[in-house]
């Protein structure tokens, strides 16, 4: 009876120990997230649309999902609600990258991709978050250089594989 109660208490111990290493734990470093615009091609379908690469430089992995696109009329910058295949997202491993593509808009003001990137991923989130009801690290805002190319000058990128 007493060797239960022992091994109940330094297991117990070990538990509370551990639970508050983990809750303690500094938060992840913010995302190293590039975002490259290789040029304009056609999909499949024949829709124009502007073709990327996603790069995450950091050595952390990072859950990287696509936000939107910004629109710059002016002065004014306004958010473009009516972008299609917005629900983009990945996990990217550190020094990966992934293409994304995604429509222009249809007018000729300048432009940017907006991307969020959360380095708080895994296991220790998701034990952080039921602890605490919320997770460590509000995501990153990543955006791309301003697009100012107007349509009439944008031609398609062709591949080998197109031809």
């Amino acid at each position: 009876m007493r060797e239960n109660n022992l091994i109940f208490l330094i297991s117990l111990l070990i538990i509370c120990a551990g639970t508050t290493f983990i809750a303690l734990m500094p938060p992840p470093a913010g995302p190293y997230i590039s975002i490259t615009l290789l040029g304009y091609t056609n999909n499949a379908t024949g829709t124009r649309v502007a073709s990327f690469v996603i790069s995450n430089r950091g050595p952390a992995t990072a859950y990287v999902y696509a936000a939107g696109r910004l629109l710059k009329f002016g002065p004014q910058i306004l958010e473009d609600g009516s972008t299609p295949g917005i629900n983009w997202h990945t996990m990217l491993a550190g020094g990966t990258a992934v293409p994304f593509t995604i429509p222009p808009p249809t007018n000729d003001s300048p432009w940017q991709l907006m991307l969020m990137a959360d380095p708080d991923v895994g296991y220790i989130r998701e034990f952080n978050h039921f602890l605490n009801h919320t997770g460590r690290r509000m995501p990153s805002d990543i955006y791309s250089d301003w697009i100012t190319e107007p349509s009439s000058n944008r031609t398609p990128v062709t591949s080998a594989a197109a031809k």
